[in-house]
Parts: structure tokens; sequence; C-alpha cells
């Protein structure tokens, strides 16, 4: 029987929509392998309710969650935290919505984890 894990993968955003939707499309591309299933999570950490309303007009394939913002960094990323806390998921990453992303972070993850549970 093959062990299943679960990544929350959280995409923290508080402006710029368009890095955001280039940031939603690599993370589409990613495959799933035997033994890592990839939940990604868009985290809305942001005062500005015209963006929020925003990204959810977008129509993005993930769950959007808003969460609590004072406006100050860390607040995100304390959120993100608590999502994983709060979900079924075995690990999390965090990456920031204005960040690119690498589609051989996949890859880092199963390297990773395959060295953690030997």
């Amino acid at each position: 029987m093959i062990i299943k894990y679960k990544i929350l993968v959280c995409l923290l955003t508080h402006h710029r929509l368009d890095k955001l939707t280039r940031l939603v499309k690599s993370v589409e591309g990613l495959e799933e392998c035997d033994n890592v299933v990839i939940e990604p999570v868009i985290v809305v950490n942001t005062l500005n309710d015209e963006y929020y309303t925003e990204v959810i007009n977008a129509n993005f394939p993930f769950r959007v969650v808003r969460t609590e913002s004072n406006g100050k960094p860390g607040m995100g990323k304390n959120s993100c935290r608590k999502l994983f806390l709060e979900s079924d998921a075995d690990f999390v990453s965090q990456i920031d919505g204005d960040d690119g992303y690498i589609l051989l972070m996949r890859d880092l993850w199963v390297n990773i984890l395959s060295i953690i549970l030997i």
C-alpha cells in the first residue's frame, strides 16, 4: 500500500492580480505523483476589499480564503500556518503571490519527503 502525503500549498497574495495569475497558471501545471497530493489554496491577506473582489472574480481553479490583515508583513504567513494547522495536510509550503514559481518545486517536495520518510 502506498501512503499518500498531502502538501498544502498556500499562494499568499495582497496585491498584483497579474502576478497571482501567473503563479496560479504555473501551479496548475503541477502533476501529482504516486505518494504526494498537492492542495493549492489562494490566501488573500489584504485590507483592500477591491483586490479581494478581483481575486474572487478571476475564477481561479483553487479555493480562495481571505484572512485577517493588519497591513504589515508577517501576518499573512501566520495565516498560512493557521490554515495548515486546521487542515488534514501533512506539510505546508507558502509561496508569495508576486514571486515566480519553478515547476521543479514538486520534484523538490517529493525528494525532501523521500529523505524525511526513509
